[in-house]
């Protein structure tokens, strides 16, 4: 069998020999799946998309003239010979009765976890179904009599074949649920009971009190570990080994990992958890907390961090009301848990997809908001209300003011910490409160009984909060009140207006910052910015108004600062440059924060900046330990309309779980793109060999040494692991101390599933630093470098803007800045 090309299945090993087998394939075996991406297979394209009908629509208009596979023989093209393909697993492991229903349950859970529709409307889905084919039944009937003989006719049992493929066995919740957690590995959330209370409640006239008890509802950890990986993608993570480099990119490269027990188990699971309160609905007046939820989210560490926060990565742990979990504690609700981890410290026998394994683990990190974390770790959640505000030093609140370094306040010892909350457990009364309030511990954390876990020292401070919610709203509000009411540098009128006006980027346009009215610069009052606008606007301010301010004004030395901690923070790369630089800016901007707002409470979040240089060096880049992922999961929960709001964790969690189950099911078992569809590319312009510069033929024959290609794909928007290129986006070349270079894309090709850019270099004329940004002009038009996108050390593109005709070019997602 000879062939141009075959087409295959970017989604699962399926090769086909024309446009409709694969089209075909597609119908039947992935329509359904909820993170569909089709790549297109042809030497030289590589478009991506979303939808089978845009998929079809490409091939026919760009690609209809092809020459497919074509047989030579039938000796030649026999069924042996054809590749590994879907089909062949569907036929070994399923009938066709079974592989059609559970193509039906997968459809039915689609439009449940996906669409949000209610039992109701998918039991007039399958009624309505039932009508239509059995109508359609009668008619086939009533032609085929005409033209088939009677004695074979009456052998076709009609009824039965559309019986068979019509929702059979999922007519009812009952009927689906049971075919969800048999077939597919739905896991239904476990009630507990966290407490009760009695109510007063009329019955039989009279009104009598009644106990009402509360429930909680928890996933068993080992259920979801098991089904979790058979994710041929988390096999992949868990077998891949870690480099040992300079730089600290991930939870392995930070100090804390060197402990024992994690060099004796190099494979052992590494559980990261997170805690928050959420409303599901957004109520006003006395009804506003009413349906307050408090829900616990965990993932593994193994995970790669660029899909490690994913929505689909993301387990739901436990969930209650928010207001049961603080009079009943969260003891009952974590007791699976606290198990689950004791048991895989000394390691755990499960089996996984047929085969026994000893799987070992613990509960490295704990993220969340200031308050959830201080109750996870057993502190006070009002840091006001203790002499030792701070988790992980003994700072007192009475010198918090100068606490400028990580180095003048004592670590909390772990040691100690268990002793003391054995203390407070022996008080009652007003004892009890002085050395709760002296310790800043208000109980002892169920956390303590997890093996390995130090509740001083695990429990991250989150650079969200800490930064984007609470000291650059803080600092912006001085600073604009500064320049618009004492320094007359502008009006909030010109601020609006350079706002509203300023070129920004398609990310940057996504969440641009909102104009501001005049009590948004009350410190008494909320900063009107969500975290992402709030770090945008940021980010702009410096090329909206820095060449307005005076050159040596402190305020504005000081919020340059501020926004090179920021970006150092929230960089996913770090190295000893890092460290240094942060402890050096963190010291010189709290130092001059408190003599150039003396008026202002020092808040104890400026206290949390100092101990991020540590954290890095101990946990890897702190943009790891942030909860912007974790936060935007609750959109899950928020963008359905819920109707009924009795017992709504319940509701909650059954949604979650039945959404998780859809997010692993694939056509023929676990989902093959679980936490990756690839990467997209928008098309573009095919490019015939010849067209291309000489500089990008060489490189594409370096990496491609049998490169005989007639025409390669030019596209204007790539998309890998979540960063997007384009052709005017800035690029890190080389850095070297003292000396930076930056390219800028001009175009990009792909070929063979390789990225590769064309990019122009750029002159650096000198740095600003009012912009905190370098300005820069292209070298030349003409001549230009070819990057493959995997070659490249810093992969984000950098910050540009341009003033009067000049590109600045701000550091972001780097491990240095610049002074």
């Amino acid at each position: 069998m000879s062939a141009t090309y075959m087409y295959n299945c970017s989604m699962c090993p399926y090769f086909g020999k024309t446009k409709e087998e694969i089209l075909q394939h597609l119908v039947r075996r992935h329509k359904n799946e909820p993170k569909f991406k089709v790549h297109c297979s042809k030497p030289g394209c590589g478009s991506s998309f979303n939808k089978i009908r845009s998929f079809s629509q490409h091939l026919y208009r760009k690609h209809s003239s092809d020459v497919l596979s074509e047989i030579e023989s039938d000796e030649e093209a026999t069924t042996e010979e054809m590749s590994f393909t879907c089909e062949d697993i569907s036929n070994e492991e399923l009938t066709p009765e079974q592989d059609r229903k559970r193509s039906e349950a997968q459809f039915l859970l689609k439009m449940i976890a996906d669409h949000n529709l209610s039992q109701r409307a998918i039991e007039d889905i399958i009624t309505s179904t039932k009508l239509m084919l059995n109508e359609q039944s009668n008619m086939i009937k009533l032609e085929l009599s005409k033209n088939i003989p009677e004695n074979i006719f009456l052998q076709l049992d009609f009824n039965q074949i559309f019986r068979d493929a019509s929702f059979c066995g999922l007519e009812t919740q009952h009927l689906r649920e049971r075919y969800f957690r048999d077939k597919l590995g739905y896991i239904k959330p476990v009630p507990v009971k966290l407490g009760s209370e009695f109510i007063q409640k009329r019955l039989k006239q009279k009104y009598r009190f009644v106990e009402k008890e509360h429930y909680g509802y928890y996933i068993p950890l080992f259920q979801q570990l098991a089904e979790l990986l058979k994710m041929p993608e988390i096999k992949d993570e868990l077998n891949k080994e870690t480099e040992n480099t300079f730089e600290i990119n991930d939870f392995y490269d930070g100090s804390y990992y060197q402990k024992q027990y994690f060099q004796d188990h190099r494979n052992a699971l590494l559980f990261c958890i997170y805690y928050d309160d959420f409303e599901i609905v957004n109520p006003i007046g006395s009804h506003k907390k009413k349906h307050k939820l408090s829900i616990f989210y965990w993932t593994l560490l193994n995970i790669t961090p660029e899909f490690r926060y994913k929505s689909a990565a993301t387990q739901l742990l436990a969930i209650a009301k928010a207001t049961h979990l603080k009079k009943y504690g969260m003891k009952a609700l974590f007791e699976d848990f606290i198990h689950s981890m004791q048991e895989l410290h000394r390691g755990k026998v499960l089996t996984i997809n047929g085969e026994i394994q000893t799987v070992y683990g613990t509960l490295y990190c704990v993220i969340g908001d200031t308050p959830a974390a201080q109750y996870l770790g057993g502190f006070k959640e009002g840091v006001g209300n203790a002499e030792k505000p701070c988790r992980v030093c003994e700072v007192s609140l009475e010198n918090i003011d100068y606490s400028f370094s990580d180095r003048v306040s004592k670590l909390r010892n772990e040691e100690e910490h268990r002793d003391r909350c054995g203390i407070l457990e022996e008080l009652k009364g007003k004892t009890l409160q002085y050395w709760s309030k002296k310790y800043g511990v208000s109980r002892r954390s169920e956390l303590l009984d997890i093996p390995e876990f130090e509740v001083t020292k695990c429990i991250l401070q989150d650079p969200m909060h800490v930064l984007l919610e609470g000291i650059v709203k803080l600092e912006l509000q001085l600073l604009l009140t500064s320049f618009i009411e004492k320094k007359k540098y502008f009006t909030l009128g010109d601020l609006n207006r350079k706002i509203k006006n300023f070129s920004y980027t398609v990310e940057e346009g996504a969440d641009k910052p909102q104009v501001l009215e005049k009590k948004a610069l009350d410190i008494k009052k909320n900063f009107p910015m969500s975290a992402v606008e709030t770090k945008n606007f940021m980010t702009l301010l410096p090329f909206m108004i820095g060449n307005e301010i005076e050159e040596d004004d402190e305020n504005w030395k000081n919020f340059i600062r501020l926004l090179k901690i920021t970006l150092l923070v929230i960089s996913p790369v770090a190295s000893s440059n890092t460290i240094m630089s942060l402890r050096q800016l963190i010291y010189s901007h709290n130092y001059s924060f408190r003599k150039l707002y003396p008026e202002v409470l020092f808040t104890p979040k400026l206290h949390y900046l100092i101990h991020f240089p540590d954290q890095i060096l101990k946990f890897g880049p702190a943009r790891n330990h942030w909860c912007m992922r974790m936060e935007a999961k609750h959109g899950l929960f928020k963008n359905k309309k819920w109707k009924n709001f009795k017992e709504l964790p319940l509701s909650v969690a059954l949604h979650h779980q039945r959404w998780m189950c859809l997010q692993q099911c694939g056509s023929n078992g676990k989902t093959e793109v679980y936490l990756y569809t690839g990467d997209s590319v928008s098309y573009g312009v095919e490019w015939h060999v010849q067209q291309l510069s000489d500089t990008v033929r060489n490189t594409l024959l370096i990496h491609n040494p049998e490169f005989e290609a007639q025409q390669v794909l030019q596209s204007n928007q790539i998309e890998i692991k979540g960063i997007t290129y384009r052709p005017g986006s800035v690029l890190i070349e080389d850095y070297a101390e003292g000396d930076i270079a930056f390219l800028i894309i001009k175009h990009m090709f792909i070929f063979n599933n390789k990225k590769y850019l064309e990019c122009s270099r750029l002159e650096i004329l000198f740095y600003d630093r009012s912009v905190n940004a370098f300005a820069c002009k292209v070298v030349s038009e003409n001549e230009t470098v070819c990057i493959c996108t995997q070659d490249l050390k810093y992969k984000w593109p950098q910050i540009m803007h341009s003033i009067n005709g000049t590109i600045f070019i701000m550091l972001a997602n780097v491990d240095f800045c610049w002074d």
